[in-house]
């Protein structure tokens, strides 16, 4: 069945629009999440640098060494969910 005019020219607004919507929503928690991770950073290094650093250093390398445990550890799981 073919729409008219009218349907379609309402359905791509409304598409538009949740687009919009959902850029915009997007683009505010992006700028919110950069702003709350450089205040917490000027704040760790105003306290005390040697913590921060090692923060800095510490963070990416657990979260490597959780990423290989995952990847190790996948199979059993599926194993596990197929018995």
């Amino acid at each position: 069945e073919l729409k008219n005019h009218g349907e379609t020219l309402s359905i791509i607004t409304n598409d538009v629009d949740t687009l919009s919507q959902s850029l915009h929503t997007s683009a505010t928690q992006l700028i919110t999440s950069i702003t709350t991770v450089v205040g917490i950073l000027i704040m760790m290094i105003t306290i005390n640098i040697p913590m921060t650093l090692a923060a800095i250093v510490i963070l990416p390398v657990s979260a490597g060494l959780v990423g290989l445990v995952i990847k190790h550890s996948q199979k059993y799981f599926k194993r596990q969910q197929s018995n």
